[in-house]
């Protein structure tokens, strides 16, 4: 990466973690220091230290879109693990927050879409009152709506996810709506904060490499310049093989006697197929070392911008065997129900349920502590080509 992008992931670096907030600094070295050094699996049983470095809060799992790589739907349209459509109500969510606050120094507002969920600009403000680095992760349909309340109340970092062009955007969000409210949602934003002279929040767009939009990265970049977004997050494609899944299957029952709820959402390979993984790599080595830094530039899974070839390929030819997961010792996923699960990929892996337990009895449980164990040994066979992982 040439110095123009080491300068700006800084400078976002300093933005993200604004003196106004010390704690933010202190808790990036020590989230950094925690990854890089593994220093979380040398915890004994499976124990792991305060602050949880992240949490992400889920209010619901309603989405106005029925985007055809979702993970969280099946092909009807449904949650494919079951909630008993139970939401907490914002008021519910603001005694979660008040307990998170105790206990952890940011939290994700993710979904579903996280702003079709009531009041959830006042869930955002609570949480920034609480002193809490505040995170959201939304499609932009209803972006343009809230963006200047995003902006007042000082939400740290704001997700949008862009697919590409907008023919292909809108065909994979099965919406003719899509792309443009996705654009228009993260001018309001930019356009407030530069009339209100803030820094934040940081725009970012995530934009995952498919074998629809890949030869068009260079074309991808130039078009979130022109728009003025601060970060482009390009994020590897999660897929798996039917061996594979099948697998994950098998561990999830033998070891935790629970059924891989949405695993069968993983079986995108045919997003991935016709990859030209030489050319694509190339190019993004180009891309590296040409970009002027605006915007900055970042990868998913750590190193993945490397390891082009092996992300895309057979999934028996992927290097894990030098990969650890950290999640399980850093967040913890809190779903629509106030239930805790191990990880937000494994959705029926049960830990305790906020309201009825502390966090603290959640977090060094028994359940808890299990999986970290499982873990430490190693990913599960669906882990692979997670973002939490590395390459690294």
């Amino acid at each position: 990466m040439n110095l123009h992008q080491h300068l700006a992931n800084f400078k976002i670096g300093l933005r993200a973690h604004s003196p106004r907030h010390p704690r933010y600094l202190s808790n990036m070295v020590k989230r950094r220091l925690r990854c890089g050094l593994h220093l979380d699996h040398l915890w004994p049983g499976g124990w792991s230290p305060r602050p949880i470095l992240w949490v992400d809060a889920i209010p619901t799992y309603r989405c106005n879109l029925e985007c055809k790589m979702c993970f969280q739907r099946n092909d009807e349209g449904a949650v494919r693990w079951a909630l008993q459509d139970q939401e907490f109500s914002p008021d519910q969510w603001k005694l979660i927050i008040d307990r998170v606050a105790q206990f952890a120094p940011t939290i994700l507002w993710i979904g579903g879409e996280v702003l079709i969920y009531p009041r959830i600009v006042e869930l955002l403000a609570y949480s920034k009152r609480k002193g809490l680095k505040v995170l959201i992760v939304t499609n932009g349909f209803f972006l343009a709506n809230v963006a200047e309340k995003l902006v007042e109340i000082g939400v740290d970092l704001v997700t949008v996810s862009i697919d590409g062009s907008e023919t292909l955007h809108n065909a994979i969000r099965q919406n003719s709506q899509a792309f443009t409210r996705a654009v228009e949602g993260i001018k309001a934003v930019l356009a407030v904060r530069q009339a209100r002279r803030s820094s934040l929040p940081i725009v970012t767009i995530n934009h995952v490499i498919t074998r629809h939009n890949y030869r068009q990265i260079f074309e991808f970049v130039t078009f979130a310049r022109e728009l003025g977004v601060d970060v482009v997050q390009f994020l590897g494609l999660i897929y798996l093989d039917q061996t594979t899944m099948q697998c994950h299957r098998e561990v999830l029952r033998s070891e935790f006697s629970i059924e891989a709820a949405n695993i069968d959402a993983l079986d995108n390979s045919q997003y991935a197929s016709g990859i030209d993984t030489t050319w694509l790599q190339e190019q993004i080595n180009t891309l590296r070392e040409t970009s002027p830094g605006f915007p900055a530039l970042r990868f998913c899974p750590s190193g993945f911008e490397d390891y082009i070839e092996a992300h895309y390929g057979p999934d028996g030819l992927l290097p894990l065997a030098h990969q650890r997961c950290s999640a399980p010792w850093q967040k913890m996923t809190i779903q629509p129900n106030g239930d805790v699960i191990g990880c937000c990929k494994l959705p029926n892996l049960y830990t305790g349920n906020v309201l009825n337990e502390d966090l603290e009895s959640i977090w060094n449980g028994q359940a808890f502590r299990r999986f970290r164990q499982r873990i430490k040994q190693g990913p599960l066979p669906g882990c692979i080509r997670c973002g939490w992982l590395s390459y690294r």
